[in-house]
């Protein structure tokens, strides 16, 4: 991908080229971020339940901060002895099928907190 300079200059210049339009792309994620379903309790549930089915023990509570953006916390006694990052790992792997693909849902966590019970 170019840099933002020849972005610049292609603009300026009139030579746009395909592969120097990532607006594009942002574009069109943006367009289906803001055209995301209103109601976004199904969705919410669906995200508490598979981090529940996939750390069992795990206490979930998920909150849909706009659309598509989520913020989650867990409580779980797989975290014990586990390093944030790796706590964290285990519950984007739970939510993978949910991120993945160009007409996901869940485009963002924005916040996760991850912690040991007691």
């Amino acid at each position: 991908m170019p840099g933002y300079a020849s972005l610049a200059a292609g603009r300026e210049s009139g030579r746009w080229r395909r592969n120097q339009a990532p607006w594009r792309i942002v574009r069109a994620m943006a367009l289906r971020i803001l055209n995301a379903p209103s109601d976004s309790e199904p969705l919410v549930a669906q995200l508490r339940e598979r981090i529940e089915r996939e750390l069992p023990g795990a206490r979930a509570r998920v909150r849909c901060a706009s659309p598509g953006h989520f913020e989650i916390e867990v409580e779980s006694a797989a975290f014990t002895g586990k390093p944030r990052v790796r706590q964290h790992q285990l519950v984007y792997a739970a939510i993978a099928p949910l991120m993945a693909g160009d007409a996901a849902l869940v485009h963002a966590i924005d916040r996760l907190d991850c912690r040991i019970p007691g």
